[in-house]
């Protein structure tokens, strides 16, 4: 059992103590169980996809470092970059996406960047007043190895 994660759960008929889908489900919906005001209907949802490359962390921290190459990872065409180079605090980045038959714009601002731990920080903003904070990690594993969290 890790953390406060149920061995089992009920979810979905889940019997598996492994399966993240199912003790997340479980996990949300006893937050929602517990909400003091169970008249709000908003629910915080946090997700953080985490990969294990083969590729040296420098080298990838060399690609997250550069939001010129973002594009080649999301669904969505960068527009600007305000000033360009390196991910620093403070730049700027208009990006636009194809949704639903029509485009959308958003806007993503680099709030914090420490290259010595490889970790940025990002706030994207989103039509319909969603914001987003992103937190970009990239912990060597092994000389030739990383874990990548995007969340």
């Amino acid at each position: 059992m890790r953390g406060n994660r149920r061995a089992f759960c009920s979810v979905n008929e889940c019997r598996s103590p492994d399966n993240i889908t199912c003790h997340f489900l479980s996990d949300l919906q006893g937050f929602w169980d517990r909400r003091p005001n169970k008249k709000d209907q908003t629910v915080p949802f946090s997700s953080c996809p985490i990969a294990t490359v083969r590729v040296p962390a420098e080298r990838v921290w060399g690609f997250l470092s550069q939001p010129e190459n973002y594009a080649q990872w999301w669904d969505a065409h960068i527009r600007l970059i305000t000033p360009a180079g390196l991910a620093h605090p403070g730049q700027h980045i208009e990006a636009r996406t194809t949704a639903f038959g029509r485009q959308w714009s958003f806007d993503i601002t680099v709030e914090r960047v420490d290259h010595a731990r490889r970790v940025i920080d990002l706030t994207t903003r989103f039509p319909f007043g969603i914001t987003v904070h992103n937190h970009i990690t990239c912990v060597p594993l092994d000389p030739m190895t990383c874990r990548v969290s995007f969340g």
